[in-house]
């Protein structure tokens, strides 16, 4: 009988080490700053992001920390969903995806799809670049001439796409879910910066002809600011729940890219321009 005994607790003891070797493996803001310091590829992050267990710090303080510490953003955007997507019902009561806007959604914008009805979360992202020109014309015209802003996103089309001309978004901010603080999209407002729909610009972005999104506004000392009504389209919002804002263009929008834009500020004299964009389907 001893001499089955042996065998069969080494293999007792084997079956139970089994799961922590499979165990998936869970990465912090730290891990994921050491993984782009040791040279890996964007690429190559997002892909073990998508594979692995999340404890990140997404506070607005710590995104500005992670941008600082040169994780792309492409690598902060994965990080984001991945943490939405423990952000459901299990997580306080937050059902990112419901189509019911009285259900708890974290704080952020989304897009209504209509089949079948749910919500997707836009992430808010940086420009690649914003360039100004015209400065010494402006100067020495004294403002007569205008400087001109190019606000450039990377890629040639939005993550998320709207199937209608008339999309219908829901933006959540802060106030809506206050005890949402430590949640994913926490770090979209920034409570000096955006409160509401009326903090919001916006815009549509054309192709740049190397394969970016770019948008051109004219910079007047004296005047109107804006170049056309691509710079400025008039949207509806309306107060649902403190918080809670429905909003929709005042026309229908050609097919094409387009974006919220607003400001917020990362330092005391340091302000930096995020973007919900987004795509209208012909």
């Amino acid at each position: 009988m001893s001499r089955y005994w042996l065998p069969l607790c080494a293999a007792l003891s084997l079956l139970a080490l089994a799961p922590a070797t499979v165990q998936a493996e869970t990465l912090t803001d730290a891990s994921v700053v050491g993984l782009v310091r040791a040279g890996l590829s964007p690429e190559a992050i997002v892909a073990k992001i998508r594979i692995s267990g999340a404890d990140y710090d997404l506070s607005s303080e710590q995104l500005v920390a992670l941008k600082r510490a040169g994780v792309p953003d492409a690598v902060i955007s994965a990080m984001l969903e991945t943490a939405a997507g423990d952000a459901g019902p299990r997580g306080g009561g937050l059902d990112n995806t419901s189509a019911d806007p009285a259900a708890p959604h974290a704080p952020g914008g989304y897009l209504l799809e209509s089949g079948p009805a749910r919500m997707q979360a836009i992430q808010p992202i940086s420009p690649a670049d914003i360039r100004v020109t015209n400065v010494l014309a402006s100067v020495f015209t004294s403002g007569i001439v205008p400087l001109k802003q190019t606000t450039v996103l990377q890629g040639p089309q939005a993550r998320v796409g709207a199937d209608t001309s008339r999309p219908v978004f829901y933006f959540y901010f802060d106030q809506a879910n206050q005890g949402a603080a430590g949640t994913p999209f926490a770090n979209a407002w920034h409570p000096s910066a955006v409160n509401s729909p009326s903090d919001l610009t916006l815009v549509r972005f054309h192709a740049d002809g190397q394969g970016n999104r770019s948008q051109v506004v004219e910079l007047r000392v004296f005047g109107p600011r804006g170049a056309g009504d691509d710079a400025n389209i008039a949207f509806n919002s309306q107060m649902l729940a403190p918080g809670v804002f429905r909003v929709t263009p005042s026309a229908d929008l050609p097919p094409g890219e387009y974006g919220f834009t607003y400001g917020i500020q990362v330092a005391e004299d340091d302000t930096e321009t995020r973007v919900f964009d987004f795509s209208v389907a012909p």
